[in-house]
Parts: structure tokens; C-alpha cells; sequence
């Protein structure tokens, strides 16, 4: 009775829904709903690059870890992880020794299956290689190692490479062999960037140099003549060290080069940076940016050369003559040159020349953006003036230049050699900063004599530079009755974050009036690395003013 009431009374009721339960298997999300997109997993491991207490490389454990945690993360960790090398052990380390050995190779060695295997671990991991890294002396790269492995397997070793920067030192005159057939072995044709240097170790080093200057290099001839055809991608190419006996006809054959510094190359007279080399040029139709050093050849040699350097953008000589580099720039055919360098140590030069050489810059105006002169013990030959030299003087062809936004002048010397003083007034700097509305970098690094600047010029680049960033002024005087002075409206820079003030002449009693100016002008300079720009109690003052307008104090 009391079911069939049960029954009835349940008729008349709604159905109850309940909700199924779900097990612990069941209940976990799907695994293709945690996956986020592999190109987001990559990011993350390259985001990884914090250093470790353990003294390995930056990211390495984070990898390491990822890379065992889970088969989705694995990729990507791996990936990140081989990515940069310092050196071919870790991967020489995955075959056994015995593959190594003289006379084994793939397929007479035992255990065909084994080694099959071990071969299988090396290209997984060997393929993840983008860029290798090798420093070391004769001895420390094991070269028969290398060239036994070739010979083992036909497969390349790193296929796909991108980067190659090789530094080798040597503790003698024996040039190594097998260096050659060892950078052969390494190259890819994924290459886009090689770096090669070769220098002396040890107390002779000089001696070293001088005497591997001389020598035939056998060793890598045949390596650079056959890099063409191995790299035919190759975008940068960077040469360091003494080289120059190497033929450099190979240049010729490149058909995508983009960079070639020789920079690094410590050349004499008779080097290989001759008429025949600008000849060379003339066929790298890619060519954008050329750093050469020590180009020791007369202007007439230079100004018998072809047009060369169609796509030019980025020029830099060091050791160079003005006359010479002059000629050199009159040969390149380019109209798009972004970035002028020149470099001269222990030279003496002559105010026309490096006149005539600022002169010849004149034809890239609408192009050029960055002008970078360092000049170190160098003499200038000024009869004009010997109680000092206008600096205005010397760079007013660059005035014409309205481009610019980059600008940078070093004028050093030792402290034991006497040299001609410069001079720099307000008035110069306005005339500079009036020429050039668009610069965002003004390095002045030298040394002048009285009077000197003044803080007047430094509201001229508040009120006709506002984008400027870095500004470095030498010898500046702070007059007291100019700080009295009403200044009245001031524009201030808001872009400025660094600011220099080498030789800075002033009362300690007028600092805080000072960094009262300068937060004034420019309000938002880097505090972190101000003390070392500025006097102690002028930086001190200025962070005080700041973080008292930032409401921090």
C-alpha cells in the first residue's frame, strides 16, 4: 500500500534531474584544450633567460625543466635550449667514443643498430642549432674529432646554422692544417652570418702578430675560396685578426652580402686593401655596410678606381687618411649613405683635409643621419690659429647637413702629449642645433679652453631641439648674476634622459641653483645614471627636486 501510494504521489511530481557525477579522469580538462599555440610556447622559453646560482647559462634549468615536464613543451624547450652554442662538446658527447676514433666509420662499426640510434639522438638535437660560438687556443677544439665525424657520415653536422663566430688564438707560428677542413665542415648553406678572428696569446703577442702578418695563410685559403659555394646566403661577414695574405677574389662571388667589416684587421703597409679589393667591391651590388681599417693607399691609387658600392648606407674607417677616405667616398655610387665613421689614432692630419672630407658628405644630405668622428692623439695642423681650434670651424661643412640626428665628436689624447686646445662657444652650438631641428644625439668629447659655454647654451637645445636625448657639453662656465637672472619662459625638454657636463666650472654654493636650471630645462633625466654625468652635489640636489615634484618624498 504505502509503494503504491509512493507511486501515485510521484506521478504527479516533477522528475528530479540530477547531475551526473563525474570521475577524477573524467573531470580533468582535455589535453587539447591546455595546449596554447607553439609560436606562444617559443616566446615563453626565449623569455627565459634569467641567470642561474648554479653557474650555468641564462635559462638553462628553466629549459631543462620544461623540456621534461611535459612532450607538448618539449619542442619548444629544446629548441631554446640548443639554440645558441658555445661549443661542439655537448653535441660530440651524444656518439660513442668509438665513432670518433681514426678509421671507424658508419658503416663497418659493430652493432650497426646501436650506432644507428646514437646517430638518430645527434641529428634531433643538431638541427636545433641556430648560432655556435667558439673561443679557445690550439688544443682546445678537438679538431679530428670534427673531421672524423664527417668523414663517418656525409650529413652535415649543424644543418641548419644561421650564425658562425669563430675566435681562435694562437700560442705559435705553426699555422694548424686542419682549421680549414674544420670551419669547411661547420658551414651550411643556412649560414647568414660569419665571424672569424684569429689573434696571438701570451706575453709576445706583438712579435706574434707581426711575424703571422708575413706568413702564406695555406691554412684557410682554400676554405674562404670555396665559402661562396657553401654559404651562398650569406648576409654578414665579419674578418678579424692578421689576415692579409688571404685572397679576398671570393668576395666577388657572393651574391646576397649585405655587411663585411674588416675593422678587426690589424693591416700595415702592403696589405690587401688595395686597388684590386675596391675592384672587388664594385661587383657586391648588395653590399650595405662596409667598415674597413687601415686602408693605407695614396688617393690617386683610389681615384683611378670604378664606382663601386651601389646600395651603400653604413661607411667606417679607421686609420684612414681624410684624402684618402675622400676618394674612396667620391668612388661609391650610392645616394642612400645613412652612417659616416672615421677614426684616426696617432695620425696628424690637416684642417682642409678633414674639411674637404666633411665636404665630400654634402651629396648624401637628404640621406645621411649619423655622423660618428673619433679622433684620438691626433695633431691638427692649424697655422691660423695657435692659441686653439675652432671646432665650428673644422666641422661647419656638416652644417649643411639638415638630416642629422646622431652626432658624435671625440677629441682625446694621452696626458703626457701636448696638443693644440679647442675652442667652443655659445655661439656655435647654436648654429649646430640650428642646422640640425631632428637630433636626438649630441656628444661633444673634448677638452676646450676659456671662455668656454655657457648655461645659455644649454636653453638653446631646450627650445630648438626638443627631441634630444643624449646631450654631452664640454668646459661649461656657471656664472653666478646668471643664475640671478630672470630667465623668464623656458621650454623644456621632455625627451632628454641623459645629460653630460664634462669639465663643468662652478661655485659649490650655487649647486642647488644649478640642478634648479637644469630640472627646469630638462625634467625627466635618467637618476640612476646621472651621478656619474654630473658633480656629486649638483646629481644629489637634482634627485632631490625630482622626487620631491613626483611627490616620492
Amino acid at each position: 500500500m504505502y509503494c503504491r501510494r509512493v507511486a501515485r504521489s510521484s506521478a504527479h511530481r516533477p522528475a528530479r534531474i540530477r547531475a551526473p557525477t563525474l570521475s577524477a579522469r573524467d573531470s580533468r580538462m582535455p589535453s587539447h584544450a591546455a595546449h596554447i599555440p607553439l609560436e606562444l610556447c617559443r616566446i615563453i622559453c626565449n623569455e627565459l633567460r634569467r641567470p642561474t646560482a648554479s653557474g650555468l647559462p641564462a635559462g638553462t634549468l628553466s629549459h631543462v625543466n620544461l623540456a621534461l615536464a611535459c612532450k607538448y613543451w618539449s619542442g619548444p624547450a629544446l629548441d631554446a635550449l640548443w639554440e645558441n652554442m658555445h661549443s661542439l662538446a655537448p653535441l660530440l658527447a651524444l656518439l660513442p667514443p668509438g665513432l670518433l676514433r681514426l678509421g671507424q666509420t658508419y658503416y663497418n662499426i659493430p652493432d650497426y643498430q646501436v650506432y644507428q640510434m646514437h646517430w638518430s639522438r645527434f641529428d634531433r638535437y643538431s638541427r636545433r642549432v641556430r648560432r655556435l660560438r667558439v673561443s679557445g687556443a690550439d688544443g682546445k677544439v678537438d679538431f679530428d674529432a670534427i673531421i672524423n665525424l664527417v668523414s663517418s657520415s656525409p650529413r652535415p653536422i649543424l644543418p641548419a646554422l644561421m650564425g658562425l663566430e669563430w675566435g681562435h688564438w694562437y700560442c705559435n707560428l705553426d699555422m694548424d692544417p686542419r682549421l680549414g677542413p674544420v670551419l669547411s665542415a661547420i658551414v651550411t648553406p643556412s649560414l647568414r652570418e660569419i665571424a672569424f678572428t684569429t689573434c696571438s696569446k701570451g706575453d709576445d703577442h706583438g712579435d706574434l702578430d707581426q711575424a703571422l702578418l708575413t706568413m702564406r695563410d695555406d691554412a684557410l685559403g682554400e676554405f674562404f675560396a670555396a665559402l661562396p659555394e657553401r654559404a651562398p646566403h650569406l648576409k654578414i661577414l665579419r674578418l678579424g685578426g692578421p689576415l692579409t695574405n688571404v685572397s679576398l677574389e671570393f668576395l666577388s662571388k657572393f651574391r646576397l652580402l649585405r655587411t663585411l667589416d674588416f675593422s678587426d684587421i690589424p693591416l700595415r703597409a702592403g696589405g690587401f686593401l688595395n686597388a684590386p679589393f675596391l675592384d672587388t667591391l664594385s661587383s657586391l651590388s648588395t653590399l650595405t655596410t662596409l667598415r674597413i681599417s687601415g686602408l693605407e693607399m695614396h688617393p690617386e691609387d683610389v681615384a683611378g678606381t670604378r664606382c663601386i658600392l651601389h646600395a651603400l648606407e653604413d661607411f667606417e674607417a679607421e686609420y684612414t687618411q681624410p684624402l684618402t677616405a675622400l676618394e674612396l667616398l667620391r668612388r661609391v655610387s650610392s645616394s642612400k649613405m645613412r652612417k659616416f665613421s672615421l677614426r684616426l689614432v696617432n695620425e696628424s692630419v690637416e684642417i682642409e683635409h678633414v674639411q674637404l672630407l666633411f665636404q665630400s658628405l654634402q651629396r648624401f644630405a637628404r640621406s645621411i643621419t649619423t655622423i660618428k668622428l673619433d679622433f684620438w692623439d691626433t695633431n691638427f695642423d692649424c697655422e691660423s690659429s695657435p692659441d686653439g681650434i675652432s671646432i665650428f670651424a673644422v666641422i661647419e661643412p656638416l652644417i649643411h647637413l639638415p638630416c642629422l640626428d646622431h652626432v658624435r665628436l671625440r677629441l682625446a689624447h694621452s696626458p703626457e702629449i701636448v696638443f693644440t686646445p679647442f675652442r667652443l662657444l655659445d655661439e656655435d652650438i647654436e648654429r649646430m642645433v640650428s642646422a640640425w631641428p631632428k637630433l636626438e644625439q649630441l656628444l661633444l668629447e673634448f677638452d676646450v679652453v676659456e671662455p668656454g659655454t655657457t648655461l645659455q647654451s644649454l636653453i638653446t637645445c631646450a627650445k630648438l631641439i626638443p627631441h634630444i636625448r643624449e646631450l654631452e657639453l664640454p668646459g661649461m662656465r656657471v656664472a653666478r648674476d646668471f643664475l640671478q637672472a630672470d630667465l623668464g619662459p623656458v621650454k623644456s625638454a621632455c625627451c632628454l634622459v641623459s645629460l653630460s657636463l664634462r669639465g663643468l666650472k662652478y661655485v659649490r654654493d650655487d649647486a642647488e641653483a644649478i640642478a634648479s636650471t637644469l630640472y627646469r630645462l630638462f625634467p625627466y633625466i635618467n637618476t640612476a645614471t646621472i651621478g656619474k654625468n654630473l658633480p656629486p652635489d649638483i646629481s644629489e640636489w637634482y634627485i632631490w627636486k625630482a622626487r620631491l615634484h613626483s611627490g616620492r618624498l
